[in-house]
């Protein structure tokens, strides 16, 4: 009792010590460096230019994200990791822990300049078109408004909103009460709508984990709202991909509990900020379908789809320029940081005929409609793929896993278009997973992606007649793309060969071991969660594709009433 006392205080002083130091990394090595205050007159800066690309700036930004990111381990591994052992009492300590420390984190960020992304000044700026000026943000662009005070920072002057209603809805409120505020001012309220957002999805991560898996409920949180990717992009940079994340996060609680008119909408307010929801819809309806049967299914989506029209309806009436107003091309055309990026431009000079790698992709058709319509295709297959196993797979957590394999395969595959804090949207769906190689890849993936705007601000590689070469995305995209495709193609590799050595005894072990899990009625995420074993460690014990490592033989014998030599099947 007293060993679990002090463990239960040791664990709590790393979760403060690791957010004492996170957030004096978040002040002195990006608030206060790239203050709003001091630079908040300068439009579109990238950390190389506030700091004129210099070594010491490449330091601090390198240092602080890996010490950022380091902590974050330590906190999940010292802190964290053991809470499911931690008392009643101490759980509600480390939960308050968690909350105070992700918003503390925020707070500390929310003085920062946007830096290396000017999409808040172009929320901020079509939010004042309709509220200021009266304009049509889904169908007027800024250089209408060419004297307004945020037309020098904003990015997208010559194209609509791409946007939903629901966004410009909401960017329309916000501009109107702060219209008469200073520009900085402006850009404080922004941040906390994004903030908002991440308060909200952190709170259906945590109802769902709650519903789903409790005994990962601190875990969980801890995995999203400590997340420096997706703090620095929320609070630092003032990106709303957080608001999308919690439309999602919704949806997914409320699919736990089978309200599946509910999760429907959830995913269709969504899809009225960003097209991303859309992938889930077809998710919630085919559970419904396993769920409810014919009949009641067939009432389920006339109601949905009732429901999810008029809100559709009347989201979109004060912004409906006929159907035009739908249009949704502006990306299409438009390739960065991503695989296909870089398959473009070598593509270009066999299919084109064009060498320039600025050249837009309107010019490009060949390339463009191959790297279009193959990604698509291939996405499109990984996704029937991923519903037929949904359909087979009945308990709660599959659902969750279905989704968040899709996403990252949307953005490995179907992105062409990709930035850093996309991978918001992934961290919030892994956070709800047990520990697999899945949540480990985008973890890991969160960290390499910061290193995408650097890389783009700092290395510019050019032939000596001033000629753009493909690695000015290739060394970006190789490294947290190569990384995610790497790992998944050796975790597919390394799974076969399991297969291919499959013995006798590991098969029998294995038998033993899911008997003994059935008699107690523990699923593999109950024993994962429990006893801080890999999720993916555990279903090849029990499928004899990995032989049983004796620590864990030990602790699982334990854990299921066994002695070790009934679940190794040797005499004692």
């Amino acid at each position: 009792m007293a060993n679990n006392l002090i463990r239960s205080w040791v664990c709590l002083c790393w979760i403060v010590i690791c957010a004492l130091t996170i957030t004096l990394l978040s002040h002195y090595g990006f608030a206060s460096r790239y203050s709003l205050d001091q630079y908040g007159d300068r439009p579109r800066q990238s950390i190389g230019m506030l700091t004129d690309s210099s070594n010491e700036g490449a330091y601090w930004y390198i240092g602080s994200m890996v010490l950022l990111f380091t902590m974050y381990a330590f906190g999940y591994w010292k802190g964290v990791r053991s809470s499911v052992h931690f008392s009643s009492a101490y759980q509600r300590w480390a939960l308050a822990l968690i909350i105070v420390g992700g918003i503390v984190f925020c707070l500390a960020l929310l003085p920062m300049y946007p830096v290396d992304g000017s999409d808040i000044y172009d929320y901020i700026i079509r939010g004042r078109m309709s509220a200021v000026y009266g304009l049509n943000p889904l169908e007027h662009v800024p250089d209408q408004i060419m004297r307004d005070m945020f037309y020098r920072f904003a990015s997208w002057h010559r194209t609509p909103s791409a946007y939903g209603p629901a966004w410009e809805l909401l960017a329309h409120t916000v501009s109107t009460l702060t219209a008469t505020s200073n520009r900085n001012q402006q850009v404080i309220a922004y941040k906390l709508v994004a903030i908002a957002g991440y308060g909200l999805t952190a709170l259906f991560v945590g109802l769902t984990l709650r519903r789903v898996a409790p005994r990962r409920l601190l875990i969980g949180l801890y995995l999203f709202m400590w997340n420096p990717l997706v703090v620095y992009m929320t609070a630092g940079t003032g990106h709303n991909d957080a608001l999308m994340t919690a439309c999602i996060a919704l949806a997914l609680y409320c699919l736990s509990r089978r309200w599946y008119v509910a999760a429907t909408l959830g995913a269709t307010i969504g899809l009225l900020i960003k097209f991303i929801p859309a992938l889930f819809i077809p998710i919630i309806a085919l559970v419904a379908l396993r769920d409810l049967g014919t009949r009641r299914w067939l009432r389920y989506m006339l109601l949905s789809m009732f429901l999810g029209g008029v809100l559709a309806v009347i989201m979109y009436t004060p912004y409906w320029h006929g159907w035009d107003t739908l249009r949704a091309e502006r990306r299409a055309l438009m390739y960065t940081g991503s695989v296909a990026t870089v398959m473009r431009h070598w593509l270009m000079p066999i299919l084109d005929g064009v060498t320039d790698l600025t050249t837009s992709a309107r010019n490009t058709p060949n390339s463009r409609t191959i790297l279009a319509n193959g990604t698509l295709a291939l996405f499109g297959i990984f996704y029937l793929t991923q519903l037929v196993m949904l359909w087979r797979k009945h308990d709660s957590l599959t659902p969750i896993r279905i989704t968040a394999r899709i996403m990252l395969a949307y953005l490995l595959v179907a992105s062409l278009w990709f930035h850093a804090w996309y991978v918001i949207w992934l961290i919030a769906l892994v956070a709800l997973l047990e520990d697999t190689p899945l949540r480990r890849l985008a973890l890991v993936f969160s960290y390499l992606v910061t290193w995408q705007a650097f890389l783009y601000n700092y290395i510019s590689i050019q032939t000596r007649s001033d000629q753009w070469l493909p690695w000015l995305d290739l060394v970006p995209v190789a490294i947290y793309m190569g990384y995610a495709w790497g790992y998944i193609v050796w975790y597919q590799i390394t799974n076969r060969l399991r297969w291919q050595r499959l013995y006798l005894e590991d098969r029998a072990v294995g038998e033993r071991l899911q008997a003994a899990r059935g008699a107690l009625g523990l699923t593999l995420s109950d024993l994962s969660d429990e006893m801080a074993i890999h999720y993916d460690y555990l279903e090849q014990y029990e499928q004899g594709k990995r032989p049983l490592r004796l620590d864990h033989g030990r602790a699982l014998a334990q854990r299921l009433n066994l002695s070790l030599e009934d679940l190794l099947g040797t005499k004692a």
